[in-house]
């Protein structure tokens, strides 16, 4: 059999398409890549519970299949049903990234198993957990809803993105050292755990199943997916990514998420002789 190779794709707007749809050609060439002893690898920021529904609804979920969750705070196994790898923020920052936010007149959530935990509710909540499809707790007290320590923390404005750019900029010299920021989207500002991110993830991954990384494809078309993009042998971007994604990226494809670009890069990178 050929050497393993492994795929990791991020969801919106690279594994699906815009109806929320895998297209059909991408399914037909993610089983015959499954067939022929590769891997692939759902990469997203989303919470473990809403990437595990779209490995479930994409028939993503089975052997052979992993998925990294939070940005790389989580690395899930479909095979053995469990998480592999787990990365969480402290107790400590989480209430201080709450107290800053606040301060600052911004919208701040966190995460408890398979809900979303804020402190008041907001058109931008409601917003998230309808595209997430994920219920959410309301508390003052965030201590008292979270049991353990969240893997990540999000910062969300539609109305005024400059304020989550700003808010960045004024606490970049407090977050050095203790967490990682970046923008998942122009009105998503998330805070993860340091070491956690898509390009550790792939990094976790190869060691994991011993695959070199010169047998990797990552793929995607948002800002959140460079870091992926570059740490992988062939980075690809989508014909549908923003400019600067493809200026980084090793191929563009020349179909679109709603073409099964997916497809495209499996054909030429994994199933080619």
């Amino acid at each position: 059999m050929e050497e393993k190779k492994i795929l990791f794709t991020d969801i919106d707007g690279t594994l699906i398409n815009d109806k929320k749809e895998v297209p059909k050609e991408n399914m037909e060439a993610i089983k015959k890549a499954l067939a022929a002893g590769h891997y692939v690898v759902i990469a997203t920021g989303r919470p473990l519970v809403s990437g595990i529904m779209i490995a479930e609804k994409t028939e993503l979920n089975m052997p052979g299949c992993y998925l990294i969750a939070y940005n790389g705070a989580v690395v899930y196994d479909f095979g053995k049903n469990k998480m592999i790898e787990e990365k969480t923020l402290s107790y400590d920052l989480v209430l201080e990234l709450f107290r800053r936010a606040e301060q600052a007149g911004i919208y701040i959530q966190t995460y408890y198993k398979e809900q979303v935990v804020a402190r008041c509710k907001t058109e931008e909540l409601e917003a998230y957990c309808k595209h997430a499809k994920m219920d959410y707790l309301i508390s003052d007290d965030i201590m008292e809803v979270l049991k353990e320590e969240p893997k990540k923390a999000m910062l969300i404005d539609f109305k005024e993105k400059e304020k989550l750019r700003r808010f960045r900029s004024e606490n970049m010299d407090w977050q050095e050292g203790k967490c990682n920021s970046f923008f998942s989207t122009d009105s998503y500002l998330e805070y993860a755990p340091l070491g956690a991110t898509k390009a550790t993830g792939i990094h976790y991954l190869c060691e994991f199943l011993n695959i070199p990384l010169e047998n990797t494809i990552a793929a995607g078309d948002e800002r959140k997916d460079i870091p992926m993009i570059q740490e992988a042998h062939i980075g690809v971007a989508m014909q549908n990514a923003k400019a600067e994604i493809k200026e980084v990226a090793d191929y563009v494809t020349k179909r679109t998420n709603n073409e099964g670009g997916i497809a495209e890069i499996i054909e030429k990178f994994m199933l080619q002789d």
